[in-house]
């Protein structure tokens, strides 16, 4: 498989563009919005994040692929893709139980104390849906004035309109399950 297409910012762009370079009949794809109601999730390891990789994402989108487990395929993230899903539960949110039930430590063994508002929320759609009813016409990505707040993808908008909130997790129920991190590992990280 050739790299996949990838634009800093652009998440949701790149993870629907993603989907379509698997065939369909070979795995099972999902699609994972995380956010939460404040828009604030704290990532770590993440490549636009400070020197430890730390940064608070309104949302941000990946792609699990089924394949001897669930694989996580993050293009954002340091480490690379795919990575099995616990172990990218460990690197992403180290702050929260990992899947093996050990407490997250920073790199000195230090434990997180991270406020509640930067826990991640789960929506979990699948990926035939995700290719079919996504669209944007990145006018998140504009400020007020109609500049960019971050450079534009050179490839074309995915779709016509706009229905990128109906993915995110506070979004309403129209587009899959929403889960916390507990129903998340539980459902996904848990078993094969």
């Amino acid at each position: 498989m050739s790299p996949p297409l990838h634009h800093p910012f652009y998440c949701e762009e790149n993870v629907w563009h993603l989907c379509q370079t698997f065939p369909v009949e070979s795995t099972h794809r999902l699609v994972v919005f995380v956010s939460n109601p404040n828009r604030t999730v704290l990532f770590c390891n993440q490549r636009a994040g400070d020197e430890r990789g730390l940064v608070v994402w309104d949302y941000h989108v990946l792609l699990l692929v089924r394949q001897d487990g669930w694989q996580v395929w993050d293009l954002d993230a340091r480490w690379g893709y795919p990575q099995r899903l616990p172990a990218y539960l460990a690197h992403a949110f180290p702050y929260l139980r990992s899947p093996a039930g050990n407490e997250g430590r920073l790199e000195e063994a230090e434990a997180w104390s991270v406020p509640a508002e930067f826990a991640p929320v789960f929506r979990v759609v699948a990926a035939e849906q995700y290719v079919v009813d996504f669209a944007s016409d990145r006018r998140h990505m504009r400020d007020d004035a109609g500049g960019w707040t971050k450079p534009p993808p050179p490839w074309a908008c995915v779709g016509d309109g706009h229905t990128l909130d109906a993915f995110i997790a506070d979004g309403g129920d129209e587009h899959g399950e929403v889960l916390d991190f507990d129903g998340f590992v539980e459902r996904y990280a848990s078993h094969k």
